[in-house]
């Protein structure tokens, strides 16, 4: 191989006009060559429960990271580099964890620079700091879903003399990639029983899961244009055990069973936050444990801009710019709320462009040259005014599609419509920010479970039964997408599904050996519904049915930021 590469640079010298001398070099990759060889990047595994864990379960995962980390082939890093010097007696190659370049001085010198400055944008994170608080449901007032920069200190030291600052800490995102942060406890427990049977012979071996309490928070972020804000795509999750009851199966062959009861919350958003500016997302549940759960996300600077350095052609120049917040493929970031809220579909929104991103950046009349990146990225080349002239128009276009809403959606219990306007007791609550051509989505409630049945195995003359559990969930799941952002009301586009379930009957089986199991009345509402919302307005968007000698009712308030 090393003769080989002498040969190469023997017959590149002999080729040179006169006066210009070509070497052989090895550029180590360094942080760069982990997103050549790891296209996908890293797993957003299970937020507060085993992987194991059935999807029904309200501690079960509920955002996955389906979009591959932000990498680039080594194709793709050829091209770029290729139309950058813009030289065709260059020769470039990728080998290992090198590139390996045959090129005269100047052009090594180009590489050098255009190595640094790819790795510098690709691995360099943008820092998030996050803060948790949980508050009494008393305390908890209407946030902002948005502050601005000189206003956040006053908010946070609200929160903490409220509350309590149960975790903190600085979460660094490079884009395309789920950053992770939060604190977890987790208690194992005896949820089931695995039965095998072998002729005269059967065993009950204890299937185990863990409950977790605490909270759990994942972040994609991706800078702006202009280096003044950050795209953020956030999960929080939060969990609560709070208690274990032990069921006696009275099966003669299985012992009995831990039912967890357990409070959480989830909320997925997507907003476009400036530097130093802070995201809020709340939820509260009045109903199940009287607490509230707020975190606050502050993304800091400074961004690096997506100019690349001059390219060795005089007046010509290169940029890498993200196309998240541009062609609306949020869907690609993560699955919106997936099977643990299956009742509501959770479908995967993306807003094609095809070919009309790139006839924006032309202006039908530039020569700028276009690579679209299946890692997520847009290259633009050309002369500098035709680069900086397409960055003016991406940035104009940004601007258009960053519109946002922030939304909060609340249950409250009231005789009628008109009451529940002004209804002061509010059960569950839920606030997050919605962007133009995504979804966002949270979840509020409570978990039980039952033994609802067995599942019997019989083998000769042995016989084993083996507990059927089933989670039941109460509370509220909804779904916003913004449709349109106007000045004085947004249109919004709201799924909510309301899931109930009555008490507890005990059965003990007359006819198989099997023990008692429990018969549990489920309830559950649906609404779906295209709004348009007054700013700052509470609206009745939903009745969900009777509540006793009441009803429930959803209203829901939306506030540009």
């Amino acid at each position: 191989m090393v003769a080989i590469l002498r040969l190469l640079a023997s017959l590149a010298v002999l080729a040179a006009p006169q006066g210009t001398e070509r070497s052989v070099r090895r550029y180590p990759l360094k942080a760069l060559s982990a997103s050549l060889t790891d296209p996908q990047g890293p797993r957003f595994g299970s937020f507060l429960t085993n992987e194991a864990d059935p999807p029904e379960s309200l501690e079960a995962s509920f955002f996955s990271n389906r979009r591959p980390g932000v990498s680039l082939s080594t194709a793709e890093l050829l091209t770029l580099l290729q139309g950058a010097i813009q030289s065709t007696e260059v020769t470039l190659d990728v080998r290992g964890d090198a590139l390996v370049a045959v090129a005269t001085e100047p052009q090594h010198q180009q590489i050098s620079a255009l190595l640094t400055a790819l790795e510098s944008i690709i691995t360099k994170p943008l820092s998030i700091e996050v803060q948790l608080f949980q508050l009494p449901a008393e305390k908890a007032q209407p946030l902002p879903h948005q502050v601005a920069p000189a206003e956040a200190p006053a908010l946070l030291e609200k929160l903490r003399s409220n509350g309590v600052e149960i975790w903190s800490g600085i979460v660094d995102a490079i884009p395309g990639r789920i950053a992770e942060g939060g604190a977890i406890q987790r208690t194992p427990y005896t949820s089931s029983f695995s039965t095998e049977v072998a002729q005269k012979s059967a065993i009950a071996a204890p299937f185990m899961k863990t409950a977790g309490s605490g909270a759990h928070i994942g972040i994609d972020a991706s800078p702006t244009l202009d280096g003044t804000a950050a795209l953020l795509v956030a999960a929080l999750g939060r969990g609560e055990l709070l208690g274990l009851t032990r069921f006696d199966t009275r099966a003669k062959d299985v012992g009995s069973v831990d039912q967890p009861r357990l409070a959480g919350s989830r909320i997925l958003t997507t907003a476009v936050v400036p530097l130093d500016g802070l995201l809020v997302l709340a939820s509260c549940d009045r109903d199940a444990e009287s607490r509230a759960i707020v975190a606050c996300l502050r993304p800091r600077g400074p961004v690096r801009p997506p100019m690349l350095p001059p390219a060795a052609s005089p007046g010509r120049a290169l940029a890498l710019v993200r196309t998240d917040l541009l062609q609306g493929e949020q869907g690609r970031v993560a699955a919106m709320l997936d099977a643990s809220l299956r009742p509501v579909p959770m479908d995967e929104h993306r807003v094609s462009r095809e070919g009309g991103l790139a006839e924006l950046l032309r202006g039908g009349e530039s020569a700028v040259r276009l690579e679209d990146l299946p890692s997520g990225y847009l290259s633009l080349m050309g002369t500098e005014p035709e680069v900086q002239s397409a960055l003016a128009r991406l940035r104009a276009q940004e601007e258009l599609e960053s519109a946002s809403c922030g939304i909060r959606v609340e249950v409250v219990r009231s005789s009628d419509e008109r009451a529940a306007v002004a209804a002061e007791t509010v059960l569950f609550s839920q606030s997050y920010t919605v962007a133009l051509g995504r979804v966002a989505a949270a979840m509020t409630g409570r978990e039980e479970s039952a033994v609802v049945g067995y599942g019997a195995e019989i083998a000769q003359e042995a016989a084993i039964a083996a507990p059927i559990v089933r989670d039941l969930f109460r509370g509220l799941v909804s779904r916003a997408q913004l449709l349109r952002a106007g000045a004085d009301f947004s249109r919004i586009q709201l799924d909510l599904q309301w899931s109930d379930f009555g008490p507890r009957e005990r059965i003990t089986s007359e006819i198989s050996p099997a023990g008692d199991h429990e018969r549990v009345a489920l309830r559950s509402a649906r609404a779906s519904r295209i709004l348009e919302l007054p700013h700052g307005k509470l609206t009745v968007v939903a009745d969900l049915g009777p509540d006793g000698g009441s009803r429930l009712f959803v209203r829901c308030i939306a506030q540009r930021r």
